[in-house]
């Protein structure tokens, strides 16, 4: 995870990459939810972004396991974005 600035907002963006092998393991939620944990540790007021591609439906699947919510897409968007307002 790292600082973003998205939307005019700081925030951190979150990414994770897991080798197939390990797929359908839960590896990937529960270092999405760790970095989570740590990033509102660090800067709790920041909200946490996930921007990956529309059809990558596996990295969708464990932003939203991890507590982010798909936000409605805007014309130009290139990706599908996720997000967890620090609140939430």
């Amino acid at each position: 995870m790292q600082p973003k600035q998205w939307r005019d907002r700081r925030c951190w963006n979150l990414y994770y990459r897991v080798s197939p092998e390990f797929w359908g393991m839960g590896i990937a939620t529960e270092t999405a939810r760790a970095a989570i944990r740590a990033g509102a540790s660090a800067q709790p007021g920041w909200p946490v972004l996930v921007e990956t591609g529309p059809s990558n439906a596996a990295a969708i699947r464990v932003a939203e396991r991890a507590g982010l919510t798909r936000q409605p897409a805007r014309p130009d968007d290139k990706y599908a974005v996720l997000l967890l307002e620090p609140d939430a």
